[in-house]
Order: structure tokens, then sequence, then C-alpha cells
């Protein structure tokens, strides 16, 4: 009894065995041998192996393999695409499937010395793209560090003239302060200049004298300081100390 259990449980791995294996050997069974390499070298040719499985007509598998194959070329020498280069298929195997599909091998070959020539001619495209490339970062950095040092120098010399018109400022204040604080009723032209400094501007009507110091205007009357006006409301040389405007001085 012992051995017919045995021989029951052989039997029905044997048939399980057969159930899961038959589906990879006759996978097996549909590939030709030379489909083992998917692509070599060998004498003059470069081979390459493209396949189409499970397509849906042979026409498509065909084509499908084809393209597979050329791009089973291109792996193998390193390149994107094979480009114009022509290959030919040497063998074609069709294997048809139980649910209308079909298998489809292509094996092709292209003369090693062109592809090589192509490859060397597309590494040194590639090289002087990446050169150019290079040249263009190089060209863009040296334009941004003279622009750079353009603003820089055009920033130096805003703050100068910056400084410039601040200490110009100061002056004109400082000459302005001078005339309206220090000096006096009654002083003489030559005593005006050597209280508040030269005029920057000087205008006569008749015997009066106007002197101008930036903000404002020294007004002498009969050869002596009498008044003085605000630039912004100065009219003449002419205009009297009781105008709008006009302050007597101390």
């Amino acid at each position: 009894m012992a051995d017919f259990i045995l021989v029951r449980i052989f039997l029905g791995c044997a048939v399980l065995a057969g159930v899961f294996l038959a589906p990879s050997s006759a996978l097996a069974a549909r590939r030709p041998f030379w489909v083992e390499r998917d692509a070599y070298v060998e004498g003059d040719y470069i081979y390459a192996v493209g396949a189409a499985e499970a397509s849906p007509s042979r026409e498509k598998g065909r084509k499908d393999a084809l393209a597979d194959g050329r791009d089973a070329l291109a792996d193998f020498v390193q390149l994107t695409e094979l480009g114009k280069l022509k290959s030919e298929a040497i063998r074609e195997h069709l294997s048809e499937r139980g649910d209308g599909a079909v298998d489809v091998y292509t094996l092709l070959r292209t003369l090693y010395e062109p592809l090589v020539r192509f490859k060397k001619a597309q590494d040194a495209e590639a090289l002087a793209r990446v050169e150019r490339l290079a040249r263009l970062q190089e060209k863009s950095v040296k334009d941004m560090t003279a622009q750079l040092d353009r603003l820089e120098k055009v920033q130096t010399e805003s703050a100068g003239t910056r400084t410039q018109l601040s200490e110009l400022m100061k002056s004109i204040e400082q000459a302005s302060s001078r005339a309206a604080g220090t000096i006096r009723m009654g002083m003489t032209e030559v005593e005006v200049v050597q209280t508040a400094g030269p005029a920057v501007q000087r205008e006569k009507c008749g015997s009066d004298l106007a002197l101008n110091y930036r903000r404002v205007w020294v007004l002498l009357k009969s050869g002596v300081a009498a008044c003085y006006v605000p630039t912004e409301r100065f009219t003449s040389s002419c205009m009297a100390c009781n105008s709008w405007g006009a302050s007597p001085l101390r």
C-alpha cells in the first residue's frame, strides 16, 4: 500500500512538472539558436539580433524586429541611433503561437569599419558641441564680469558725484549763513566781501548794488549794506528794502 502511494505521488509530481515546464520548453523551441547573443563582432561585420515576440501580424513583427535589431547595433557601439548607416537582415525566424500571434527574430549585420567611423564622427561632433558650450559659458562669464566692473565704476563715480554735490550744498549753506548772519548794516562792499567772501554774482542798479551769496542776495543802498533777500524772492537789484521778502540787516 505504501509503495502504491509513493508511485502516485511520483506520477503527480511528474504531471505537475510537465504542466509548468512545458510552456518555457515550448518557448525555447520556438527561438532559433542564433538569438543566444544580442550583438557581437565577427570578421568584418557586427551582428545583432532583433526580436518581436507576440506580434499581432507577420508584417508588424518583421518591422519591429528590424527596428529592435538596429537599436541593438546602436547600443553595442554606444550610439543613440544608426542614422543612415545600412544594415541587412541575413536571417529571419517566424514562429506561430496558438493564439494567432507570431514571434519574429531577425539577425542583422553591418560592416564594422563604416560603423566605427560613424561612431568616431558622432563622438567628435559631441565633443565639439561641448567645447562650443564651454566657450560660450566662458564668454558669458567674461561679459558678466565686465558688466559688473562697469556697474561698480558707475557706482563709485556716482558716490563721488554725490560727495561733491554734498560738499557744494554744504558750501552754499555756509556762504548763505555767513551772508545772512555776519554781514551788518552799513558795511561797504569791501567789508561785505571780507566778512562773507566773494559773491557768486554781482548786479548794479544805479548807485544800488546786489551781491549774490547762493541762497541770499545782499542789497547795498548808496554804497552800504541795507538788507538781504532770499534768492527765490529776489526780483532785481533795484528792489527796495521794504519790498515783500526783504529783511533788514542787523
